[in-house]
């Protein structure tokens, strides 16, 4: 986030204000008197008669009389009038004055009037009352006259209520920039009218919410060209009038003529497409009956439809994720809540760019269902023509069985031609380590080729926007709801588009310098092994990108040591050692004592940590905890006996008065407090007795620190995947759902917390029985910083700084028996690196010529745009004159905005591909025409392009700004 420079001479300036501030307080106070006319009130003006009013709006401060305040206002009939009475300036109106507006011929004298009524107008300077008079002259109806005015009627039959455009206008920009309610500004303008609320006002917020349902809706067929149109608005199709992408691929519009035959660069007109769902966007259940404006024909799927598709597939279960640890959550917090009929939203966005597709939007009523999710991307796909598409889920792995035998159960028209387009699934970057080992490598972007450095989460930040909307659009009804994120969406868009030039000249300047710099990285490392083991892995590589069925060369090798393991191998070694004729001195083997001692030990721990609460316990809880005391001490008495069997030497260590096993003090000593005694915590003189049970609880000892270390690692993904849940769908959505979220973090931090001290216990009791061995330089000193990742915390630096704890880095503990057939562990361990690092650079590589693709495309679609608006200026025929020059000069303004949209991209991009050595051939189609604009921008300034990136993201203006 870029930090705001404020001017240096910032605080001197308000220090110099702390100077002036009385005398700029009596220059305040006085505009409020009759300033420079004190003793002289006469018409600025006309000079002879008493001047007695003042405008708010106008320039002048002047004081004129009734008739020159008339005459200079006929044509500004909305200004802010003031009466002075001898003592005050209080309020009147140009209506008062006997002001009349005459509509029709554009503020001249009509010549057959028809007398109007009062009107009230809805003004970014407030709320007016005004005489309207209307024109008989054309027969043209009341409300058009009032339209042709810039005055937009609440009602089309007998009007007494309009908006002017700019009121409409300035609602709509600060409700998409600032989500700024319909209820609130209302209010503002009612204020800023009469904030003491003398006057008498009657309600029009209902008039307002439907005029600007209809505005909106207006507003998004002009700027679609869908006026242009001879079959009218009713032939538009579905997803018609959402903003497209121009970056994306699209065939006969910013494809080359041969791209269907191509191979090598074939990737490069591939499709990705981002799907996830929001729970926070619901609607209440309210018997609402609405009219729908807006049947599919922009991002939401036509409603109708859609409801008749989910009846046949009521019975569908929700979509249950793969292995990975929050689907509880997820379970329990997007239900289908009581007194809502929509539970949340589902949407499909291109991944790349973040553009929301047209029909790419539906309502979910209970959850991700596969018929809702299917439904509404199978539309988000009509028409699709590409031959690569790749589909970003955040459970993709589960979704993605079966999606093709699902999908033909569809009409024809939605189905995917899969003969001729292959459909890859992945899982957003960041979701994806919520997922298994599985997941983390079949649907991961970073080990599939042809996706550069798309993430898939771009669809977050568009939640980001939306979800401050919750509180408003879920009280709407139904389709007044989904016609408000319509247009929001579209703004996205727009803004999106607008931000094209400099989001892709970042990813340019990112593409560049880490494609340089990971290639060199991976060349370097290549070097350290022998040409036929590269040869080797690379093969491994292809193939399994081929058929991912097959060996894949990113898993990592699971830990060879467990508890089950050695426990395993302890329990042959003494099947053969009593084969051989050793038998065992009690019933309980010696492996069996020792995994029985290690058991205690963790209960110990547990019990500790319970324990450690028992202040805000209760009675009960209190009673549970003294019996599990019991319970323990009883299962420590009964395995001493086996103890001193196995090993001798304790009884001297239990014997000695100090020690709180002895006797006389067990009475005294909680279950959770008692020295067990084994191999590791005995004295040094008494290890030789008992070597062999040393050898094996180091065994049990190495085992039991890879399983913590392990859980560890584990508990922080899931950790990490709960929070990103919480943020996403529950935050905000009362105290229950928070509530049980809470619950769950302290579950698992629980879980972590044991886990660290099974590994402190285990390295420790390794430092007394080995400290020489192998493990030292693999298992480290685990410190509570230690805890973190993965990836970067909140107060961590940036990616670029950003280090990692050693916990996510320790290779897999070597094999104690391993296959001569095999690969060794640590070459293993050195191909899962080496295959990580070449698809690292891969990704890179391919990142900066999909970036190079996406320039011109997006440049060749700006070009075909501006052509298409051309050809709609001239479409409809025997229309009135005034209709066919409106149509004109709206498709050819439309193009000359394109257009200049395109030069401005031109003059950005390719002097930025030039400095860093990249001529693409299309570029000399554009390089006559490249002006200098990236010379601050090279340079170090801050040029038009990187201005940009400090806009807001959700603003939205039209191509005019009318």
């Amino acid at each position: 986030m870029a930090i705001t420079q404020f001017p240096p001479r910032s605080h001197s300036q308000l220090e110099e204000y702390l100077t002036l501030r009385s005398i700029a307080l009596d220059e305040l106070i006085r505009l409020e008197g009759l300033g420079d006319h004190v003793g002289d009130t006469t018409c600025v003006n006309c000079a002879e008669t008493e001047g007695l009013f003042r405008c708010m709006c106008c320039q002048s401060n002047g004081l004129s009389c009734t008739g020159c305040t008339l005459a200079q206002h006929g044509l500004l009939p909305l200004h802010r009038i003031e009466r002075w009475n001898g003592k005050l300036f209080e309020h009147t109106t140009l209506k008062d004055l006997g002001l009349r507006v005459q509509l029709g011929h554009g503020g001249n004298p009509c010549r057959n009037v028809q007398i109007g009524s009062v009107m009230t107008v809805f003004d970014t300077s407030g709320i007016h009352t005004v005489h309207v008079d209307y024109c008989l002259c054309k027969n043209v109806a009341r409300r058009w006259q009032l339209l042709r005015n810039r005055w937009f009627p609440a009602s089309f039959d007998r009007p007494r209520t309009v908006f002017t455009f700019a009121f409409l206008d300035q609602f709509h920009e600060l409700n998409l920039q600032g989500k700024i309610t319909l209820y609130d500004y209302y209010l503002a303008t009612s204020h800023l009218t009469d904030n003491m609320e003398l006057r008498k006002q009657t309600p029009r917020r209902p008039e307002f919410h439907r005029t600007m349902r209809m505005w909106r809706q207006l507003q998004m067929l002009k700027r679609a060209g869908r006026a242009h149109d001879p079959s009218g608005i009713q032939a538009t199709r579905q997803g018609q009038l959402a903003i497209e992408c121009p970056a994306c691929p699209h065939p006969d519009r910013n494809l080359p003529l041969d791209w269907e035959s191509a191979t090598r660069d074939a990737w490069l007109y591939t499709l990705f497409l981002a799907i996830d769902a929001n729970f926070k966007l619901k609607s209440k259940s309210r018997g609402l009956e609405d009219v729908e404006l807006d049947p599919g024909w922009s991002y939401f799927v036509n409603d109708a439809r859609y409801k008749a598709h989910l009846l046949k597939h009521s019975d569908q279960p929700e979509i249950n994720t793969c292995r990975n640890e929050h689907d509880a959550i997820l379970r329990a917090t997007t239900r289908h809540t009581p007194g809502y009929d929509v539970s949340g939203v589902a949407l499909v966005i291109c991944a790349r760019h973040a553009f929301v597709r047209g029909n790419g939007a539906g309502d979910l009523e209970k959850g991700e269902r596969y018929c809702s999710i299917d439904y509404i991307v199978l539309s988000a796909l009509l028409a699709f023509q590409l031959r690569l598409l790749v589909l970003s889920y955040d459970i993709a792995c589960q979704w993605s069985k079966n999606l093709i035998k699902r999908s033909a159960e569809y009409p024809a028209e939605m189905q995917p031609d899969t003969s001729q387009t292959s459909i890859k699934c992945v899982v957003p970057r960041w979701h994806i380590e919520g997922h298994d080992q599985f997941c983390q490598t079949r649907f991961s972007f970073n080990y599939t080729p042809g996706v550069g450095k798309t993430c898939g989460e771009d669809i977050e930040s568009t939640w980001s926007v939306s979800n401050q909307m919750t509180a408003s659009i879920r009280e709407m009804a139904p389709s007044a709801r989904r016609e408000a994120l319509n247009d929001h969406w579209s703004g996205w868009n727009f803004r999106k588009l607008v931000k094209l030039r400099s989001s892709l000249l970042q990813r340019l300047k990112d593409a560049c310098t880490n494609s340089i710099r990971q290639t060199d990285i991976f060349a370097q490392f290549n070097t350290t092994f022998r040409p036929a083991v590269v040869a080797r892995w690379g093969k491994m590589v292809e193939d399994w990108e081929r058929d991912k069925r097959g060996k894949c060369p990113y898993k990592e090798t699971p830990s060879a040591l467990t508890i089950h393991d050695v426990q395993l191998e302890l329990a042959k070694e003494e099947m053969e050692a009593s084969k051989s004729g050793r038998t065992s001195i009690h019933r309980t083997s010696a492996s069996k004592f020792l995994l029985h001692g290690l058991n205690l030990e963790e209960k110990q721990r547990a019990l500790a940590r319970d324990c450690l609460s028992q202040e805000k316990m209760s009675p009960k809880e209190l009673a549970e905890i003294e019996q599990r005391r019991n319970t323990l001490l009883h299962d420590i008495m009964t395995w001493r006996a086996i103890q001193l069997a196995y090993m001798p030497c304790v009884a001297t260590l239990l014997a000695s008065p100090d020690s709180l096993a002895n006797a006389d003090n067990t009475s005294h000593t909680s279950a959770e407090q008692l020295p067990l005694f084994l191999p590791s915590g005995i004295p040094s003189e008494a290890l030789s007795t008992v070597q062999v049970h040393a050898n094996n609880e180091i065994r049990y000892r190495l085992a039991q620190a890879e399983d913590g270390l392990a859980g560890i690692r584990r508990q922080r993904r899931v950790l990490h995947s709960v929070y990103q849940f919480k943020k996403l769908n529950v935050s905000g959505t009362g105290n229950k759902p928070n509530t049980r979220i809470r619950s769950v973090f302290d579950k698992v931090n629980k879980k972590i917390a044991g886990l660290a001290q099974r590994y402190r216990a285990a390295c420790a009791a390794l430092l007394i029985l080995d400290p020489q061995g192998t493990w030292v330089g693999r298992l480290r000193e685990l410190a509570d910083g230690d805890i973190r990742g993965p990836g970067r915390e909140g107060s961590d630096p940036r990616n670029s700084y950003f280090e990692p704890s050693w916990i996510w880095l320790v290779a897999p503990a070597p094999n104690t028996d391993v296959d001569e057939t095999q690969e060794p562990a640590f070459d293993e361990t050195m191909r899962i690196e080496w295959a990580k690092t070449k698809a690292r650079a891969d990704r890179w590589v391919e990142e900066l010529q999909l970036v190079q693709e996406e320039m011109r495309r997006s440049l060749q679609f700006l070009a075909w745009k501006a052509d298409w608006w051309c050809e709609q200026a001239t479409r409809r025929g025997n229309i009135p004159p005034a209709v066919s020059s409106g149509l004109s000069a709206y498709a050819l303004k439309q193009a000359s905005f394109l257009r200049a949209l395109l030069q401005d991209s031109v003059d950005i991009w390719l002097p930025a591909l030039s400095a860093r050595g990249l001529t693409p051939s299309w570029t000399t189609k554009y390089s006559a025409n490249s002006g200098s604009r990236s010379s601050s921008e090279e340079d170090g300034g801050t040029s038009d392009s990187e201005a940009l990136r400090d806009d807001g993201d959700d603003g939205y203006v039209d191509y005019d700004s009318d």
